[in-house]
């Protein structure tokens, strides 16, 4: 095992133990409480009540099962655990982000457009018409005034 699995084990042993510890002793009625102040994620809290390790009695009190000890099994039950879930989450973020489409077709194809070709026309105008060149500018005219 590699160096960040050894710390990774020994950092959900002492958090199981601890579950484990206070259940026993304790009336504990939230296990995610416990669980955070180890920092090791409410997922371990999500295996321990879906895996039977956990179960609440008729009072809402958590109790351990007797069947079940803390060791290095159950922890690689909770990293299967893990994977499965985040395969799912990962699945489950893939079909979320597409949109659904639905199509309102009819069943029968439609016939294809018939093709047209639109012309542009264009217009010849000429710039100077007659009235533009008899008419003068306002500098023009002034000048003319002038001379």
């Amino acid at each position: 095992m590699n160096v960040k699995r050894k710390v990774a084990n020994k950092k959900w042993i002492i958090c199981l133990n601890d579950v484990k510890n206070q259940i026993d002793n304790k009336e504990v009625t939230n296990l995610n409480n416990i669980i955070r102040k180890h920092n090791t994620g409410t997922g371990l809290a999500t295996m321990l009540i879906t895996g039977g390790i956990v179960y609440k009695n008729n009072l809402g009190v958590y109790k351990w099962n007797k069947d079940v000890a803390v060791n290095n099994k159950l922890i690689e039950l909770y990293r299967s655990f893990q994977k499965i879930d985040r395969e799912i989450n990962r699945k489950n973020k893939i079909n979320n982000n597409q949109p659904k489409i639905q199509f309102n077709m009819p069943q029968t194809p439609l016939p294809p457009k018939p093709k047209t070709r639109i012309r542009k026309k264009i217009i010849d105008q000429s710039v100077n018409t007659p009235t533009q060149q008899n008419e003068l500018g306002v500098i023009r005219r002034f000048l003319k005034w002038l001379w």
